[in-house]
């Protein structure tokens, strides 16, 4: 089977999906707007050459029908291919729909991610005849959560498959806390950490984390909050952690690659996702994160209620006090930590293994083309 991946190269996604398919022994094909700049694949690539920042900024403006440039190498790629996968409706999935028009052969899958159904279709009239247009022409529609599927639903009669994204259970465990990690970030060894690991852009709600520690801090609570990523707000973010007096509270390591994040987990005693918008459609650090046996917290948001169900504490959005007191419950109670960390734990191995999920994913492709 051959399969040609119209995605973002420097999305971890991809990558893992990619390599997953590869071990699999089905050969993948790349295609990317942006070239690659994170990740090194065994696989060939093709691009339009944009730089990554740009086709961010282009995200539902009517400049991306420069898109429309790429289509030539596209259709040349889609000869002898079994399948097209598109992953995000509304930039590749809109690539996929108009090679469809000049090939008949392969099977047109798009993956729809988040914002490409929360807000691209909101955008205007036009932007919600768009989509539907897409969607029109799929083979197959697959979603990461129920909560994006049912979205999804409402631009479509087709059905939505769901397939999370998943992570390696056997990399995202429960280990000791790395002493050299803690060192490296002024830990002590019975120092409580308070964790989040996302891009400091808005829509992730980290001020929220920040502001809901300091009410901690006020309340004599004794604790490290530790941030991981990198974006726009981070001056922002260092800013107001300096006005709240939080300097030597707050630890900003910057990016991490995931080969290494399960060690930054693993010095976590609590987890917060403060997401604040319903774009959040899964939330894969959540999913790292209860797969080390993290004791969770999230706002309801997007899916990630449907991640976390009862498996951690679930806070309304854009809330520090309700934020503040979800973590200072778990921070004083190490017993609840623990129960709630190994339930989190068994949900990930059950629900979202990255090698079940791909398997899912290959068991979808098998029905569709029918090999």
């Amino acid at each position: 089977m051959k399969v040609l991946f119209l995605a973002n190269a420097n999305s971890v996604h991809t990558y893992k999906w990619v390599n997953g398919l590869l071990n699999k022994g089905i050969e993948v094909l790349l295609f990317s707007l942006s070239n690659p700049t994170k990740f090194s694949y065994n696989v060939e690539i093709q691009t339009l050459g944009l730089e990554e920042k740009i086709v961010k900024d282009l995200e539902g403006s009517p400049k991306k029908l420069k898109y429309i440039f790429s289509l030539p190498k596209i259709i040349k790629l889609t000869k002898n291919v079994d399948i097209v996968h598109c992953h995000y409706a509304s930039s590749y999935g809109l690539l996929g729909k108009i090679s469809k028009a000049f090939s008949k052969n392969f099977k047109l899958f798009i993956s729809v991610w988040g914002s490409d159904v929360f807000s691209f279709p909101k955008k205007s009239f036009l932007h919600n005849i768009l989509i539907r247009w897409v969607f029109s022409s799929a083979d197959c529609i697959t979603s990461t959560s129920s909560t994006m599927a049912k979205e999804t639903q409402k631009y479509t009669s087709k059905k939505i498959e769901v397939i999370p994204f998943g992570v390696d259970t056997k990399i995202f465990r429960p280990s000791e806390k790395d002493r050299k990690i803690m060192e490296k970030y002024g830990i002590k060894e019975n120092d409580l950490v308070v964790g989040t690991v996302r891009n400091l852009e808005p829509k992730y709600g980290i001020e929220y984390l920040i502001k809901a520690f300091k009410i901690l801090i006020t309340k004599n609570v004794e604790a490290k909050l530790v941030i991981v990523g990198e974006g726009s707000l981070k001056t922002k973010l260092l800013n107001l952690v300096k006005n709240l007096n939080l300097e030597d509270k707050v630890v900003f390591t910057g990016f991490i690659d995931n080969q290494d994040l399960w060690k930054i987990y693993n010095i976590f005693d609590v987890f917060v996702m403060p997401s604040v918008e319903e774009s959040e459609s899964f939330g894969v650090s959540l999913v790292e994160a209860m797969a080390c046996s993290k004791a969770c917290i999230a706002t309801k948001v997007g899916g990630l209620p449907e991640v976390l169900e009862n498996y951690g504490i679930l806070v309304e959005k854009q809330n520090e006090n309700q934020l503040a007191e979800a973590i200072e419950k778990l921070l004083l109670n190490p017993q609840l930590r623990l129960e709630l960390g190994q339930k989190a734990r068994e949900k990930a191995l059950r629900e979202y293994d990255f090698n079940k999920n791909l398997d899912s994913l290959i068991k979808l492709y098998k029905n569709c083309v029918g090999k």
